[in-house]
């Protein structure tokens, strides 16, 4: 007998050519989680799943011939019960729950983050329990992006720290003080030793802590730690907001003299992160993830007592 394959799926790392037959440089590969009744035919469903999130939809339609989907259908490429019911299914079982790994042709949507997203979790996420568990990008998609300007090398080297571990602090109360109470507070994690001071999520540019108000302020404080502690200070000021208005916060913070910027980026989107990032004149960003729990926290992705057992 040939070897068995793992049941395992190395999320952490998929390398070229995993999956038998697929030329991978070309496909996006999502791993969802799905907990199913147990009567459904699970391939059936995946396959479905797949056809609906690409070239399909819940019937056949003129136009989708057979050069199309073989071209542009995403590809159920594994899936993977957990736990593995070797010979049947218990009777008191009312969901199998199963990990599937979908293939979608990244040409369908480009290296646009939206579409992106619309592909791989889409209206599938609206069938039960159903999560997007991790993704699994080529190179060749990859290159569709700059990257990150400064990186932690880059972000070292303004700070002068070459090696030992950042502290980040924020200012608190998270909101409602003015530029003067917030640059006392500012100064006193500054001399204390904390390398980077963000602005707390909750707070931008509110009519009464203006961020052409803050911003000099806190960097005057800073300017005055550095020289007691010998260390640079990284400010992280806030500039969340609607997207026709972060690029120009992101240059009142530039202008007023700061060094660094805070985006909630999930409230104000990937691309609206990625605007910002991939501007040549951009500071160094801190992404704060507030409102995660609405995409990654669900009581569906935890394994039950019994099943932790098995």
């Amino acid at each position: 007998m040939g070897e068995e394959k793992p049941t395992e799926i190395p999320i952490e790392a998929q390398p070229e050519g995993f999956f038998d037959g697929l030329d991978t440089d070309k496909y996006v590969i999502g791993f969802y989680f799905a907990g199913l009744n147990p009567a459904l035919p699970i391939i059936d469903v995946a396959e479905m799943a797949a056809l609906e999130q690409s070239t399909g939809t819940w019937t056949p339609v003129p136009g989708e011939t057979i050069e199309l989907k073989t071209k542009r259908q995403a590809k159920v490429l594994g899936i993977w019960e957990t736990p593995e019911y070797v010979y049947s299914v218990p009777k008191e079982v009312d969901h199998r729950n199963m990990i599937i790994a979908v293939g979608f042709p990244w040409e369908n949507f480009g290296t646009e983050i939206p579409m992106l997203l619309s592909t791989v979790v889409g209206n599938i996420s609206m069938g039960g329990r159903i999560k997007l568990m991790d993704l699994w990008f080529p190179k060749s998609w990859l290159k569709g992006f700059k990257g990150p300007k400064h990186g932690l090398n880059g972000i070292r080297k303004i700070m002068k720290i070459p090696k030992r571990p950042l502290l980040n602090n924020m200012i608190k109360p998270k909101t409602g003080y003015t530029p003067e109470v917030g640059k006392e507070l500012f100064y006193g994690a500054a001399v204390g030793g904390t390398d980077c001071i963000k602005d707390d999520e909750i707070i931008a540019n509110p009519a009464y802590n203006r961020i052409e108000d803050r911003v000099p302020l806190y960097m005057e404080m800073a300017e005055k730690a550095n020289k007691e502690k010998g260390e640079e200070t990284l400010y992280c000021c806030n500039i969340t907001s609607p997207v026709d208005k972060i690029m120009e916060y992101a240059d009142k913070v530039k202008q007023a003299g700061g060094n660094a910027l805070l985006i909630n980026y999930l409230a104000v989107g990937y691309d609206a992160l990625r605007m910002v990032a991939e501007d040549p004149n951009t500071l160094p960003i801190m992404g704060h993830m507030d409102i995660a729990g609405a995409w990654s926290y669900s009581p569906i992705t935890l394994c039950s007592q019994s099943e932790a057992q098995y």
